[in-house]
């Protein structure tokens, strides 16, 4: 681009510029304690009403939203970091009690509690001596 149509693009540009949605799939940890295993996954700008936890018959969905908002009164000049869709999936054998999966988000950061059915919960077995 020569030197006169940067100069031209610079002026026609808009100062804040509206990224296009994208999807993305955020950092996740799987935790497993004696009674369930906990999924954290990372939803920076994800808030409640924008995410969505669905427990399958296989798959445990995730997905949230962030979009920018600029505060009222203000104008954003300048968006580093793109509007986006969060989505993962995490498939879920048959020892979760999927009635009982829990879910909450905050921080940014979006905890999924899955409950272990009692028969794959471990178990001490006593060991006795002849």
């Amino acid at each position: 681009m020569t030197e006169a149509g940067a100069d031209r693009a610079k002026t026609e540009m808009p100062v804040a510029q509206p990224a296009s949605d994208r999807d993305v799939m955020p950092a996740a940890d799987i935790i497993e304690t004696a009674d369930a295993f906990f999924v954290v996954v990372d939803m920076p700008g994800a808030d409640a009403s924008t995410t969505s936890v669905v427990m399958g018959r296989e798959h445990l969905n995730i997905e949230g939203r962030w979009a920018v908002a600029s505060p009222a009164g203000l104008e954003t000049r300048r968006v580093e970091f793109a509007p986006c869709t969060y989505r993962c999936a995490f498939r879920v054998g048959d020892k979760v009690e999927r009635e009982r999966v829990e879910a909450n988000l905050k921080n940014g950061v979006l905890t999924v509690k899955l409950p272990k059915t009692h028969g794959s919960m471990p178990r001490t077995v006593p060991v006795t001596g002849e």
